[in-house]
C-alpha cells in the first residue's frame, strides 16, 4: 500500500494538472474573444469607470489610420475636432455621452471624429455599460456614416434631377396616389392653370377641385386598366377655358401603384410641334410623350417614325412594325363596301397652317375600322419636308354621341309612354270609379234578391279584374322608371298567407280545382319586409296558376331557411296541375312581352301575362328571385325566395299551421285586418267636388252610411263660391282632373283665400308620385279612383271623427240607426247569438245556487254579447255586458243587473227581427226536397262552387220552414258569406246524419 505522503503528493499533482487545463481553456477563450472583436466590422473601444480609454479592437486602429493599438490609445483625444457641428466642445460632449451610458446603461449619438491625418469623419457612436467584476466598464461602438450620407446625397440629387425633368417637361404632369389624393405636380401644370406656386395649386385641387379636376371614376379606371385617355375643357384660376387632352397612366413606385396624369394643352399643339422641330431628340420625346397617335410621313406616303400611341391604336407589334406597315392602316374597302385608294402622294400647300379632317383608318391586325380625326402639320426636318400626322381615335366619341342620341330618343319615348299611361289611368279609372262605387252601394243594401246581389258581385269582381290589369301596367311602368319603392315594416306571417289564400279562392270559380295551403309550423310569428309587395308577387303567380288549371289542384307551400340570427330566407312554392309550359316558354316567362301562352287554347282566359314580369321585378327589388320548372301538359311549379328580417322569433306552432291548412284562423290572432264598421257621424259636413255626375253619385252613396251632411259641387269655381259664402266643411274631397280649373289650382286658390280645413284629392292618375304632388300643393292627402273605401274610411275617422269631443262621438253612437250598414247575414248572425245567449243566461238565473262551471258559462256568454253588441253599434249595452263579464270572472254576479241587461237585449232582438208573414200553404217546404237541395249545396261546397251553392240556398229560402231548419239555413248563409265551405259541409252532414 502507498503511504499517506505518496497519496498526498499524487493528489497535489492532479490538482496542478486540472488548474493548468483550466488556464489553457481560459486562455483559448480569451484568444477567441479577441479574434472576434478584432474582426468586427465596426470600431470598438473600452473605457473604465473613470471614462478613460483602456482598449480597442483592430478596426478602430484601421478606421483612424493607425497601425498599432498603442498608437490609437495614446492619441485617442486627438481623434476628435475641438468643436462639434452644434458648437459644443468635442471633449466635453464625449464625456457627457460616456457619463450618460455609465448612468443609464446605454447611449447613442452622432459624433464627428477625425482621422490621424485630420480628415473629418461623421460617425454614429453607441456606449454600453457592462460589469467587470465589482466595477463597470463601457464598450464604445463607432460606425462610419460617410457612405450613408453619400447615399442620401445621391438620392436627394436623383429626386431633384427627377423634379427638374418634371418641371422642364412641356406637358403638365401630376402624380396621384391610390387614395385619390394629388401628391405632386410639375411646374408646367401650375402655369397651365394660372397658379403662382405649387402649394396654392395642390391646396386648390384638394379642397375645391378634387372631383372637377380629374373625376374619381377616371382615376379608378386608370388604376384598374393601366391607361385612360379623354378630352376635357378645364377652367383656369382666372376663369379662362383650357382645353386639354388628358392621359392617365398607372406607374409603380416603391411597390405602390400611382397614376401619372399628363395634360396636353390643345391650344398650344402648333407651338409644341415647332419646338419639336428644333432637334431630333426633342421631336422623338414629343412623339412618345403625346397621347395622340402620330406618324412622321414623307410626301410619298411612307412613314419614317411614329410614337407608341400609334403602335397601340393600330395594333402593331412595335414601332418598327408600325413604320414598315404604315400603309396598311388605309382600308381598300369602305365600311359601306365602296372601293377606296391609298394616296400616292400627300399634296401639300406650304402655308404652314395645320389641316384638319376626318378619315376612316383600320387596325392592321384585327381589320376593325377606326374613325380618326387627323391633324396634318408641315415640318422642315433637315431641309426635307415631313408631315406630322396626329390621329385621334373617334370611336369612343362617336359611341358617346350615339349613346346620347339613343338616350334622348329613349327618354322621349319614356315621357310619351308616361304621358299615355297617366292619360289612360285617368280615362279608364274614371268610369271604373262609377262602376265599382255603384256596385259597392248596391251590395251594401239589405233588400236585394240573391240574383241581384250575385249580379252586382260579378260586376264588382269583373271590374276589379280590369282594375288589376291597369294596376299591373302602371306598376310595370313604375318599376321600369325606378319610381316604385319598398315599404318595410313588421307583419303577421300567418295573417299574410291566410289573406293570400282567401283572396285567391274566388279564382276557383266553377272549376273542379282544389286549393291547398301548407305553412311550416317553424315559420316565425312575425317578419319584417314589404307585406304588400309579397302579396302582389304571390297573387300574380297564384292568379296564373288558377287561370291555366282547369281541373286538379293548386298548392302553395311556405317555408324558411335560416340565414343568421336575425334574418331568414322566405321560401314560397306554388305548384299546379295545369297545362304547363315548354322550355322555350319558361325562357321568355319573365320578359317584357305581354303575350299569352297558347292563345288559341286559352282565348277565354282573363288577363294578361304581364303580371309575371312585374312579380319577377318586385322580387328582385326585395333582394330575392323567382324561378320555375314545368312539364308541358302536366303542370308548373314556381319558387320564390325572399330575404326577410325576423320580427318575432316565436314559431307559429302546429295548431296555427293546421288552421292555415284548413283555412281556419282563431278570432284572437287572425281577425281580418281590412274589415271595418261604418261609424255614425251626423256631426260631419262634407263637400265633394267633381265634374262627372256619376262620380258625385258614387261618392254620395259611399258616404251615405256614415250619416254625414254631404254637399256637392260640379266644378272648382262652384267650390270656391261656396267657401266665399262662408261655408266650412270638415273635409273637401276634390277631383284632381277637372276642366277649366283642375283640383290643384282650386286647392291653391282656396288656400290663398285663407281656407285651412282639410282638402283630400280624388285622382285616377296613379303613375306619378302622388304624395309629393298633392302635399306640396295644399292637399292633406289623396285617394285613388276607383275610390278605395278603406282609405276613405281612414280619412273620415282621422279628419272628422277624431277632431270631435268624446261627448259628441258618444252621443252620435247612441243615435246611430240599428240596422244602418248591416247586411242581413250580419243581423241574422247577431240574432242567433243573442237568442242563444239570452236562453243560457235566463236558465242560469233560474238556478239559485251556482258552481264554478255556471260562473264560467255566464262569463263566456256575457263576453260574447259584449262583442256582438259592439258589432251592431250598441256601444252602451256592450259596455254593460263588459261589466257583467268581469263580475262573472270575480264570481260576484248581480242578478238584478243581469235581468235589466237581458230585458234591454230582448228589446233590441225584437226591433231588428224580421216581421213574420203569414205562411202561404202552397210555399211550405217539402222534407224530401229539402234533403235533395242540401245535398246539392254540400256537393257544390266540396268543389268550392260558391255561386251554385248560393243559388240552391235561395231556392230553399223561398219556402217556409220550421225553426230548426231556419237556424241551419241561416248558418249556411253566414258560412257561405265568409267562404267557410268545410263548415257548410259539416253542418249539412250533421243535420242529415251523414
Amino acid at each position: 500500500m502507498k503511504n499517506s505522503s505518496e497519496v498526498s503528493k499524487q493528489s497535489e499533482i492532479f490538482k496542478q494538472n486540472e488548474l493548468f487545463k483550466q488556464n489553457e481553456a481560459l486562455a483559448a477563450e480569451v484568444i477567441r474573444g479577441q479574434l472576434m472583436l478584432d474582426s468586427a466590422p465596426m470600431a470598438v473601444s473600452f473605457f473604465d469607470s473613470d471614462m478613460n480609454v483602456i482598449d480597442c479592437n483592430m478596426e478602430s486602429v484601421r478606421m483612424f489610420g493607425f497601425s498599432k493599438k498603442a498608437d490609437y490609445l495614446a492619441h485617442f483625444m486627438r481623434l476628435m475636432p475641438p468643436i462639434q457641428a452644434n458648437g459644443r466642445s468635442s471633449a466635453r460632449l464625449f464625456q457627457e455621452y460616456l457619463a450618460e451610458a455609465l448612468k443609464s446603461g446605454y447611449s447613442k449619438h452622432e459624433f464627428t471624429r477625425q482621422k490621424i491625418d485630420g480628415a473629418l469623419m461623421q460617425t454614429e457612436v453607441s456606449f454600453v455599460r457592462v460589469e467587470n467584476g465589482d466595477e463597470y466598464v463601457l464598450m464604445g461602438y463607432s460606425r462610419d456614416l460617410t457612405d450613408v450620407y453619400a447615399a442620401i446625397e445621391r438620392e436627394r440629387e436623383a429626386r431633384e434631377t427627377a423634379q427638374i425633368y418634371m418641371d422642364t417637361s412641356p406637358i403638365g404632369m401630376e402624380l396621384w396616389d391610390e387614395h385619390m389624393q394629388l401628391i405632386d405636380c410639375n411646374r408646367q401644370i401650375i402655369d397651365m392653370f394660372g397658379f403662382i406656386d405649387k402649394n396654392a395649386f395642390l391646396s386648390r385641387v384638394k379642397h375645391d377641385w378634387a372631383s372637377e379636376h380629374i373625376s374619381p371614376i377616371f382615376l379608378q379606371h386608370a388604376f384598374d386598366t393601366g391607361l385612360v385617355r379623354y378630352e376635357n375643357t378645364f377652367t383656369r384660376i382666372d376663369g379662362k377655358e383650357l382645353p386639354c387632352e388628358v392621359r392617365l397612366v398607372r406607374v409603380i413606385r416603391d411597390n405602390n401603384p400611382f397614376v401619372m396624369a399628363y395634360f396636353l394643352d390643345l391650344t398650344d399643339v402648333n407651338k409644341a410641334q415647332e419646338s419639336a422641330r428644333e432637334t431630333e431628340k426633342r421631336a422623338m420625346l414629343m412623339l412618345d410623350a403625346t397621347p395622340l397617335a402620330c406618324f412622321l410621313v414623307k410626301e410619298d406616303v411612307t412613314a419614317i417614325d411614329c410614337n407608341l400611341a400609334a403602335v397601340e391604336l393600330f395594333g402593331f407589334k412595335n414601332k418598327a412594325d408600325a413604320i414598315a406597315r404604315y400603309r396598311q392602316i388605309f382600308p381598300l374597302i369602305s365600311p359601306e363596301g365602296d372601293k377606296m385608294e391609298i394616296p400616292a402622294r400627300f399634296e401639300w400647300v406650304n402655308t404652314m397652317e395645320p389641316v384638319h379632317f376626318e378619315v376612316m383608318h383600320k387596325s392592321a391586325t384585327s381589320g376593325e375600322y377606326i374613325p380618326c380625326e387627323v391633324t396634318m402639320i408641315y415640318l422642315d426636318y433637315k431641309s426635307n419636308p415631313l408631315i406630322a400626322c396626329y390621329m385621334r381615335d373617334m370611336r369612343e366619341i362617336k359611341r358617346m354621341v350615339a349613346e346620347i342620341k339613343r338616350r334622348e330618343i329613349s327618354e322621349e319615348e319614356a315621357r310619351a309612354k308616361n304621358q299615355f299611361l297617366a292619360r289612360m289611368s285617368h280615362e279608364i279609372r274614371t268610369p271604373l270609379n262609377a262602376i265599382l262605387g255603384i256596385a259597392d252601394i248596391q251590395l251594401q243594401k239589405s233588400g236585394n234578391s240573391p240574383d241581384v246581389d250575385e249580379a252586382f258581385l260579378q260586376i264588382h269582381l269583373s271590374s276589379n279584374i280590369l282594375l288589376t290589369i291597369i294596376n299591373d301596367i302602371l306598376d310595370l311602368s313604375k318599376v321600369e322608371s325606378g319610381k316604385m319603392g319598398l315599404t318595410t315594416r313588421t307583419y303577421d306571417t300567418a295573417s299574410l298567407f291566410f289573406d293570400i289564400a282567401h283572396l285567391n279562392l274566388m279564382n276557383i270559380s266553377n272549376k273542379n280545382v282544389a286549393f291547398n295551403l301548407n305553412v311550416s309550423e317553424n315559420l316565425p310569428t312575425a317578419l319584417v319586409g314589404d307585406e304588400l309587395r309579397i302579396k302582389q308577387v304571390a297573387n300574380n303567380i297564384l292568379s296564373n296558376a288558377f287561370k291555366y288549371t282547369r281541373e286538379g289542384e293548386v298548392t302553395m307551400s311556405v317555408n324558411i331557411t335560416a340565414e343568421d340570427e336575425h334574418h331568414v330566407m322566405l321560401l314560397i312554392e306554388i305548384s299546379d296541375t295545369g297545362q304547363g309550359m315548354t322550355q322555350e316558354q319558361i325562357d321568355t316567362l319573365f320578359s317584357n312581352e305581354t303575350i299569352q301562352f297558347d292563345e288559341t287554347k286559352n282565348y277565354k282566359v282573363e288577363g294578361l301575362r304581364i303580371g309575371m314580369n312585374i312579380a319577377n321585378r318586385m322580387a328582385t327589388m326585395m333582394g330575392g328571385k323567382i324561378y320555375a320548372t314545368s312539364e308541358y301538359g302536366k303542370g308548373s311549379t314556381f319558387y320564390v325566395e325572399l330575404p326577410q328580417k325576423i320580427g318575432d322569433k316565436k314559431p307559429l306552432g302546429k295548431d296555427i299551421s293546421e288552421n292555415l291548412k284548413n283555412f281556419h284562423l282563431s278570432q284572437r290572432s287572425f281577425q281580418k285586418r281590412h274589415t271595418f264598421s261604418y261609424e255614425h257621424m251626423p256631426y260631419g259636413n262634407i263637400l265633394v267636388v267633381d265634374d262627372v255626375e256619376s262620380n258625385l253619385f258614387v261618392a254620395k252613396g259611399l258616404l251615405m252610411p256614415y250619416g254625414l251632411n254631404v254637399e256637392t259641387a260640379i266644378s272648382g269655381m262652384e267650390a270656391i263660391e261656396k267657401i266665399n259664402m262662408g261655408k266650412k266643411y270638415n273635409v273637401i274631397f276634390m277631383d284632381h282632373m277637372m276642366p277649366e280649373m283642375d283640383g290643384i289650382e282650386t286647392a291653391k286658390r282656396l288656400r290663398a283665400l285663407g281656407y285651412h280645413e282639410p282638402i283630400v284629392a280624388l285622382t285616377a292618375n296613379t303613375v306619378l308620385g302622388q304624395a309629393e304632388l298633392f302635399l306640396s300643393n295644399g292637399f292633406s292627402g289623396f285617394i285613388s279612383k276607383p275610390i278605395d273605401v278603406m282609405r276613405l274610411d281612414r280619412y273620415l275617422k282621422m279628419l272628422v271623427r277624431d277632431r270631435q269631443s268624446p261627448e259628441t262621438i258618444a252621443a252620435a253612437k247612441e243615435t246611430s240607426p240599428t240596422v244602418v250598414n248591416l247586411s242581413n247575414a250580419v243581423l241574422e248572425s247577431f240574432l242567433r247569438d243573442a237568442e242563444r245567449a239570452t236562453g243560457v243566461l235566463r236558465t242560469l238565473l233560474a238556478n239559485p245556487s251556482w258552481e264554478d262551471e255556471d260562473y264560467n258559462l255566464y262569463t263566456i256568454n256575457t263576453h260574447g254579447m259584449k262583442s256582438a253588441l259592439a258589432n251592431i253599434g250598441k256601444s252602451k249595452l256592450s259596455a254593460a255586458a263588459s261589466i257583467l263579464e268581469h263580475a262573472g270572472r270575480d264570481k260576484k254576479v248581480d242578478r238584478a243587473e243581469t235581468n235589466l241587461f237581458l230585458n234591454d237585449l230582448q228589446d233590441i232582438i225584437k226591433n231588428i227581427s224580421p216581421k213574420k208573414e203569414t205562411a202561404d200553404e202552397d210555399k211550405i217546404g217539402d222534407t224530401a226536397v229539402l234533403h235533395e237541395k242540401l245535398l246539392q249545396i254540400k256537393a257544390s261546397c266540396e268543389n268550392y262552387m260558391k255561386k251554385e251553392a248560393r243559388t240552391v240556398l235561395a231556392e230553399i229560402n223561398s219556402y217556409s220552414w220550421g225553426d230548426e231548419v231556419k237556424v241551419l239555413l241561416n248558418k249556411i248563409s253566414a258560412d257561405l258569406l265568409h267562404g267557410e265551405f268545410e263548415l257548410v259541409c259539416e253542418g249539412i252532414g250533421g243535420f242529415l246524419g251523414l
